[in-house]
């Protein structure tokens, strides 16, 4: 019995270990602008840098329209529904600024409101201080708009004022 828990624990730590790898590949600029491709209408990459703890990248948009292959959330348990549901979420709350709508998230759960910005957090060791300066300002603009990527763990930023997207995925 106690040779069979050791393999199987054996296992399972290896296990465990391929899916740490994996969860912590580096992100490259053209797998991710694919990937970002069926939600929105990308220009040129302004800036992209990633490393295993974080990815960061902006990108000039041809359009700001969100892709209806994300789920819009016009109300707070919309978007919380969706989130649990591990669908991407763009919010729509009106007169809320991102930052506004992060805010609400925590409010309504703490833990899922950490998640939301530790991942934004997490990705700073991945900006230049002028794109952090731009971030945000973004997160802060009415105009913008927040989009989760839970499934990617990302928080991706509608600047609609200047027509650019902020992607941020933090190590969480």
């Amino acid at each position: 019995m106690l040779r069979r828990l050791s393999t199987s624990g054996l296992r399972l730590a290896a296990l465990g270990a391929i899916f740490v790898l994996f969860g912590c590949a580096k992100q490259d600029e053209e797998s991710l602008r694919v990937a970002l491709a069926d939600w929105f209408k990308l220009g040129e990459t302004q800036y992209f840098y990633a490393t295993r703890k974080c990815s960061a990248g902006l990108f000039e948009l041809k359009s700001t329209r969100v892709s209806s292959l994300v789920k819009r959330a016009r109300s707070l348990p919309t978007g919380i529904r969706q989130i649990e549901r591990g669908e991407p979420v763009v919010f729509k709350l009106e007169g809320q600024t991102p930052t506004q709508v992060t805010e609400l998230i925590m409010s309504s759960n703490l833990h899922r409101g950490i998640g939301v910005i530790s991942s934004g957090l997490g990705a700073r060791a991945c900006m230049t201080d002028p794109l952090q300066i731009a971030y945000y300002q973004a997160l802060l603009d009415v105009e913008a708009q927040l989009v989760l990527d839970t499934e990617d763990r990302a928080i991706l930023v509608v600047d609609q004022t200047n027509k650019r997207l902020f992607y941020l995925r933090g190590k969480s």
